[in-house]
Order: C-alpha cells, then sequence, then structure tokens
C-alpha cells in the first residue's frame, strides 16, 4: 500500500512540475547570419519601448530568451543588428522560435509554435503589403491625366477590404485574445456622412460640429481601457495624446470633462 502510495505521489510531481515548466517563456532564435550578435527583447508600456532581456547568437546561429514566469500579454520587439527589428505580439502561448535573415526581412521571417504570434505577424506583412499597392495605385493614379478616378476608388476600396476582412476573420478566431485586443484598439471609429437639418441656415458649421462631436465621444472607443493588455501596445499612448491635444477643442471647459471620463 505504502508503494502504490509513493508511486501516486511520483507521478502526481511529475506532473505538477510539467506544468509549472510550461508556465513561463520560451523564445527559440535562428539566423546564419547574427552569429556573435547581440538580439534584445523589449515590451511596449504606454507608448515607450522597455527592454526585458539580451541574448547573444551562438556560432551555430542559435539563441534563446527564456523564464520561469509568463510575460506580460502585449506588443513586442526583437531588436537585431543593422537597426533591423521585429514585431512580436506575445499572447498566452509564449513558447515559440523564430528563424530569420537580416538581408531579407520581413519576408524571411518565420514564427513556428504559437499560433496567435503566427497569425499576428501574417496580419502585418498582409496589411503592409496592401499598404504599398494602395499607395502605388494612388501614385498612377497622379500621374495619368486621364485617369479614371471611379475605377481607382473601387480598386483601392478592393483592397482595403482584403484587410477588413482578415481583420475581421481573426477578431473572431483570438475573441478575448491579445491579438483581438490590438486589433480592435487599433481601429479609430468612423462616423460616415453626416446629415445636416432641411432648411439649416449654416449646413457647413453644423455639420463641423456633428463631426467634432462624434470624434470627441468616440475616438477611444475601440480601446479597452479597463484591460491592462491595451497598455501594451505602441498605439495606446499616441492615441491618448491625439485625443488631448487634437481632437478635443484645446480650452478648459473642452478638456477637462473628456479627461475625467478617460480618467474614470
Amino acid at each position: 500500500m505504502r508503494v502504490r502510495q509513493f508511486l501516486v505521489l511520483v507521478v502526481f510531481m511529475m506532473v505538477l512540475a510539467s506544468c509549472t515548466a510550461k508556465q513561463g517563456y520560451e523564445i527559440k532564435i535562428h539566423s546564419n547570419d547574427l552569429k556573435g550578435d547581440t538580439v534584445t527583447l523589449a515590451h511596449y508600456k504606454m507608448g515607450a519601448l522597455i527592454n526585458n532581456d539580451s541574448i547573444i547568437v551562438d556560432q551555430n546561429g542559435n539563441g534563446v530568451f527564456k523564464g520561469s514566469e509568463p510575460l506580460k500579454e502585449g506588443n513586442y520587439v526583437l531588436y537585431l543588428k543593422d537597426g533591423n527589428y521585429v514585431d512580436v505580439l506575445m499572447g498566452k502561448d509564449q513558447r515559440f522560435s523564430v528563424t530569420l535573415d537580416t538581408l531579407n526581412m520581413p519576408a524571411n521571417v518565420k514564427f513556428r509554435g504559437a499560433k496567435e504570434t503566427e497569425d499576428f505577424f501574417d496580419y502585418t506583412l498582409l496589411f503592409f503589403k496592401i499598404k504599398k499597392e494602395i499607395e502605388k495605385i494612388v501614385s498612377d493614379a497622379k500621374a495619368n491625366p486621364n485617369a479614371d478616378i471611379e475605377a481607382v476608388r473601387k480598386e483601392i476600396e478592393a483592397k482595403q477590404n482584403i484587410v477588413v476582412s482578415k481583420k475581421e476573420e481573426l477578431v473572431k478566431k483570438y475573441e478575448g485574445e491579445m491579438l483581438s485586443v490590438f486589433l480592435n484598439g487599433y481601429d479609430i471609429p468612423q462616423p460616415g456622412e453626416m446629415t445636416v437639418p432641411d432648411g439649416c441656415s449654416n449646413p457647413d458649421s453644423v455639420r463641423a460640429s456633428m463631426y467634432y462631436a462624434f470624434f470627441r465621444d468616440n475616438y477611444l472607443a475601440n480601446i479597452d481601457f479597463a484591460d491592462e493588455r491595451s497598455y501594451y501596445t505602441p498605439y495606446v499612448r499616441q492615441r491618448i495624446d491625439t485625443y488631448l491635444n487634437k481632437v478635443l477643442v484645446q480650452q478648459y471647459d473642452s478638456i477637462i470633462p473628456q479627461a475625467i471620463k478617460l480618467v474614470e
């Protein structure tokens, strides 16, 4: 009987040790052109980048960041040589690998082991790919005096819809997770067309007031300030600064009530 109890205790301790080991983080780096170089892991906190740790890549091109306690969920950066860096989303699964080279950034960056982190990086690649394509469409249209403006508008809209559809897919897939927090907070609400009442003697002024009221009440609506993870994004500080210093009328009676609401 005592032997059986002892074996049960041993098995229990092994399971407990295994679970405890998986609670921390482990980020494996592999890069053949970073041998002997320093790689730094940093995180965003209210707009500032704060270093977590630095490692030196060994002569086999390998390095690892690891710790027994999980990192705060949020947006991180891997700083490499020559000013290169890689954006990283840190969700609940903090055990993954990154394979990269500095000669073809970011196309040759590959994440493996944490699906949410992989999907975030793939989304950023798509976002900037579409952004460049739209910039080219606009540039070509400006250079062509006979450009069909309506056709250009539709082409741009179709490109934008690719990103919007992907975003909606990821928000649904990762509801309540860090990627959803990041994507929801990134978007600024848009009012659409404002309709001025018929017979208005100063429609332009009324429409401007309507737009102002919308952004005063909704500019920060997509950021969940009750969720600590929102403060670990690269945009939250800049968004608050813009709201208080540019969106709001720069008068005491306009700023103070909204600042109080924000703090509350």
